[in-house]
């Protein structure tokens, strides 16, 4: 019965969907034909054009999301967009004017040659006072309209009928919206990417952002084109001279994005090379520009290009060998992940690479906060322990307390054997494992981050074993100065044995924060950090007596 009733309301979801879908696109018709019987130009053009954009996406949206199937907004996820994610979608948005060029033109080139003469757009002269309504049309309002309507809602309500169903529906709508001209195909395959990136990255964001850099691209471009054509040609000139520079920029950009394909499906670090690719190709134009050479012109640019497509053809290569462990990797990954999820775990620490692609993965569901393994003081506790990696972690996620309920080290077969005498040190459970990773349990992430102290604790005249230190006569255990965030904090130990001082220093004079006298039994030290300290350090000194410390824990109050 259940099942039936689920049935029936994504029946009535899609049907939703439709018909909001064909009530748009019938909406902006109608609007385009009024403007085209009135002669609307200038200003009144962008306002209609705006009007247009409100009334046949944004209250479609609206009405789809909150009042015709229900309360929806489950279909949008806004998750936040990381620096990376930004610079590349920009790039990538701005850059796809290059291949959408292209593909617009081959259409009209096909038929010119069968001999058959295709009509041409009448050149235009620029406004510069419609630029900037327009750019604000254009690259802000309409991405965030049309997304929230095409990427957002439909994409979600179509999405029972699977995920690449669901992306080609949207950008077919979304492609029909926009005309059917010679750019549908490139329109259809521009919705097919902003699809794809809705769902890489589990955010409307995205999508908003891609396509704002494209309209942006767009209309700079031909901006600037238009303004260097109508300043220095004749009018008989100005058409070709534009078209040549088109084409010039449409060829350039598609070979940037080629490369940045292959840096893409190459190592995960290779995506870092792609503003670098983005770079080369207008240095490597100047450079070719320079040359007064025609021979020599053209052996630089096929050297060029064949340096690149052996690159390209060795890393792909290497990519397509590596296929196999990485599929496993990535299998166990997510396997991983499902057990912590199952379980209620929302945040953990591991070495960066792998925290971050599992975060991405989960899209957030589960977050975490980077360590690197570090190799301790001759003489210390453990001979490795860990670092949290604070310059590349938001703030949030490098405070030490960010999870006061239960966490975990997530960590590789290799950083496990690596970390053997440091995990020996903390007795922290193994939770779960598998072919690639294992999963080790803490009671909170302060207890975490106290026991990456504790692993770096240098002993003179002393000895760990079995979690207990044993301080001979004039033993020392010293912390090496390490960074401790502003806050009140709590040092509890048991002693047995008579004797013993602790004492908690900051600053760079080594100013002492707290000190106390040890007794046998429970002890506990208080003390206050009043800034972030990279000098804090702890020590622990025994007098003329043997004495024996279990259950040590720093904590943050």
């Amino acid at each position: 019965m259940m099942r039936e009733k689920s049935r029936a309301r994504r029946r009535v979801r899609t049907r939703v969907a439709l018909f909001l879908s064909l009530a748009s696109l019938a909406g902006l018709y109608l609007i385009r034909l009024l403007g085209a019987a009135l002669h609307v130009a200038g200003l009144s053009a962008v306002a209609l054009s705006t009007a247009g954009t409100l009334l046949c996406f944004l209250l479609p949206a609206l009405a789809g999301l909150f009042l015709l199937d229900g309360d929806q907004r489950g279909l949008i996820a806004l998750r936040a967009l990381s620096a990376q994610h930004v610079l590349c979608l920009a790039a990538a948005g701005a850059l796809f004017v290059g291949p959408a060029a292209l593909l617009a033109e081959l259409p009209g080139a096909a038929l010119r040659l069968c001999g058959v003469e295709t009509a041409q757009a009448a050149a235009v002269t620029p406004d510069s006072a419609l630029f900037l309504p327009t750019l604000l049309q254009s690259a802000l309002l309409a991405p965030i309209c049309e997304e929230l309507f095409f990427r957002g809602y439909l994409m979600g309500a179509f999405a029972k009928a699977g995920r690449g169903r669901a992306i080609a529906a949207a950008a077919l709508l979304f492609a029909a919206a926009h005309g059917v001209d010679a750019a549908f195909l490139p329109r259809f395959l521009l919705g097919c990417l902003l699809g794809g990136m809705a769902r890489r990255t589990g955010s409307i964001l995205a999508p908003m952002l891609m396509h704002g850099c494209y309209n942006a691209a767009v209309l700079l471009l031909g901006a600037i084109s238009a303004r260097r054509a109508y300043a220095g040609l004749n009018p008989e000139d100005e058409r070709g001279w534009m078209g040549r520079r088109v084409m010039q920029y449409a060829a350039a950009a598609f070979g940037v994005n080629l490369f940045c394909f292959v840096f893409v499906q190459g190592t995960y670090l290779n995506r870092y090379l792609i503003l670098a690719v983005i770079f080369f190709v207008p240095a490597l134009g100047v450079t070719l520009h320079g040359l007064e050479s025609g021979r020599l012109r053209r052996l630089l640019l096929l050297a060029v290009c064949g340096q690149l497509a052996l690159s390209a053809g060795l890393m792909l290569r290497d990519t397509r060998a590596a296929a196999p462990e990485a599929e496993a990797r990535g299998a166990d990954m997510m396997e991983a992940a499902d057990y912590l999820t199952e379980n209620g775990y929302t945040h953990g620490y591991g070495t960066f690479w792998n925290v971050r692609v599992m975060q991405e993965r989960t899209q957030g569901t589960l977050t975490f906060t980077a360590v690197v393994p570090v190799e301790t003081e001759e003489g210390a506790v453990s001979s490795v322990s860990l670092d949290p990696i604070r310059w590349l972690e938001p703030a949030a996620y490098s405070k030490l307390d960010i999870c006061k309920g239960r966490t975990f080290l997530l960590l590789t077969r290799e950083e496990e054997t690596q970390l053997a005498p440091w995990l020996a040190m903390t007795g922290a459970p193994k939770l779960h494992e598998n072919d690639t990773f294992a999963i080790y349990g803490f009671a909170s992430s302060m207890r975490l981050c106290g026991d990456m102290l504790l692993g770096k604790m240098k002993l003179e005249n002393a000895a760990f074993e079995d979690g207990a230190y044993t301080l001979y006569p004039g033993g020392r255990m010293r912390v090496p100065t390490s960074w401790r965030e502003k806050g009140n904090y709590i040092l509890k130990l048991s002693c047995e044995g008579e004797g013993g001082t602790v004492q908690a220093f900051a600053t760079h004079s080594f100013e002492v924060i707290g000190e106390a006298a040890l007794v046998p039994g429970e002890n506990s030290v208080r003390f206050t950090l009043k800034d972030d300290d990279k000098y804090f350090m702890l020590l622990i000194k025994s007098a003329e007596n043997e004495i024996r410390l279990t259950n040590l824990e720093l904590l943050k109050e």
